[in-house]
């Protein structure tokens, strides 16, 4: 991979949630090529695992993400949902959350696999807690802090804050084909 390619690159944050999706996507140089939230406007009530509900908030995450228009040279880290086994066997809203996550990271293999992505990259919450700068049970507002202070960062919506740090680990996880991290090297 050239320099020039490593310049194309796109990094592309999603943070799924069972009532709003964070998108943020950065270029190699870290400037903010797009940031959306997805709402979940249906009238089915919120947080319910319905499948004609996930099919739709997936297919306007797609969307959106085509509208940026962003390329084929797209690195997508997505957040998997934390998996927390309670008295009763699971809780609900991680469960269905896990349902978002496994529609949209299907979207994104299907995308690598017909080339329309470079690579999906599967990231814990403890991990991206960890690459922030986090320790334990920290709130959003700790994390949005965390994350303004380290990059500079800033939005009204956790969840963008979410996916753009998603976009950071993207972008420092990659691998040039020569097996070399892209982080720190300059076009």
């Amino acid at each position: 991979m050239t320099l020039a390619e490593l310049a194309l690159l796109v990094f592309l944050g999603i943070d799924p949630g069972i009532v709003n999706i964070g998108l943020c996507a950065i270029r190699y140089d870290g400037h903010v090529l797009m940031r959306a939230v997805i709402k979940d406007d249906s009238k089915v009530r919120a947080g319910r695992l319905d499948p004609a509900r996930l099919a739709a908030m997936t297919r306007r995450t797609q969307m959106a993400i085509n509208a940026a228009n962003l390329g084929r040279n797209i690195v997508c880290a997505i957040e998997e949902p934390f998996q927390f086994r309670g008295k009763k066997g699971g809780n609900s809203n991680s469960l269905k959350t896990y349902g978002v996550y496994t529609q949209l990271s299907q979207v994104f293999w299907h995308r690598v696999e017909e080339r329309t992505a470079r690579e999906l990259i599967i990231v814990p919450p403890t991990s991206l807690k960890s690459f922030i700068g986090c320790k334990g049970d920290r709130s959003k507002e700790a994390v949005a802090a965390l994350v303004k202070k380290r990059w500079g960062f800033t939005d009204k919506s956790n969840d963008i804050i979410d996916a753009y740090a998603l976009a950071r680990w993207a972008k420092q996880n990659f691998r040039r084909s020569d097996g070399r991290a892209v982080e720190g090297v300059r076009p």
